[in-house]
This record gives structure tokens, sequence and C-alpha cells, in this order.
């Protein structure tokens, strides 16, 4: 079972860490995590998310908030990628934000070379929506409140 819940400075400082892995470091560019934290703990439009399996902290959740959208990101534990804990994290958050906020989706831009990332939103509903010219090609892959 996926537990989530507002992360705390010390999962923080986690992340920090799975940052310098490089199936991470490759697409998550976050200077400063503990200015991070403080942006996304004061505003209210902004959600930093940890997820725990087995009491285990598997991965974290980012999401914004804006207007009728949530644009959300993830970053799994670098040793427990690829065994389907980012898809049911993904599941778990994603019907909680849609349960809890008036919007309509949920955006994840991914780069089209991050191949595991677009297979993980893809097995959690999430599907292609079109591609995003800005600075270099990235996919916005959606999911719609049913």
């Amino acid at each position: 079972m996926i537990e989530i819940r507002e992360s705390t400075l010390n999962e923080i400082r986690v992340f920090e860490k799975w940052q310098s892995d490089k199936s991470v470091a490759r697409w998550i560019h976050i200077d400063d995590w503990e200015n991070y934290y403080n942006i996304f703990r004061d505003n209210p439009n902004y959600l930093i998310l940890s997820a725990f399996k087995d009491h285990k902290l598997v991965g974290e959740v980012s999401i914004q908030i804006e207007a009728k959208e949530a644009y959300i990101s993830l970053i799994i534990a670098p040793d427990l990628q690829g065994q389907g804990i980012g898809t049911k994290v993904l599941k778990e958050i994603c019907t909680k934000t849609l349960i809890k906020y008036p919007i309509d989706s949920i955006v994840a831009v991914i780069s089209p070379l991050n191949k595991a990332s677009i297979r993980c939103f893809e097995k959690a509903g999430f599907a292609f929506s079109h591609e995003d010219e800005d600075g270099e090609k990235m996919y916005k892959y959606d999911i719609e409140r049913k």
C-alpha cells in the first residue's frame, strides 16, 4: 500500500541525495532543495509530498496548481526504479488530487528521451497530449477528471 503525506525537511534532504544519482540527475535539476521546500511549503498552490511503501520512503511528488490544471513531477528512489512503484504512487496521488482540488486535469511535462518516465505515466493512466516547444522539445501528458 502506498501512503502519501506532506514532506518534511529531513525527507527533502533524502531527495537531494537521490538527485545525485545519474538516473535522477539527468532529469531533475534543483540547486537548493531547502529553498525549494520552503517555497512549496509556504504556497497553497504548491505541494511537495513524500510517498511511502511499507513505511519506507520511496518517492517524491511535486504538484503545482494553476487554474484548472495541476502540474506534476515525480522522483522514485534510484534503487527502487523499474519496479512499478512510480505507477502506484501516481495513481494514488492523482486520485487524491482530483478529489481535493477543483481541477480538470493533471499534466506532466516529460522529455521524449525519458522513456522510463513516459512508461510510468502511461501505466498510471496519463495520455500523450501534445508536443510543447519551449527551448527543447517536451511531451505533455495528461490525465483528465472522469
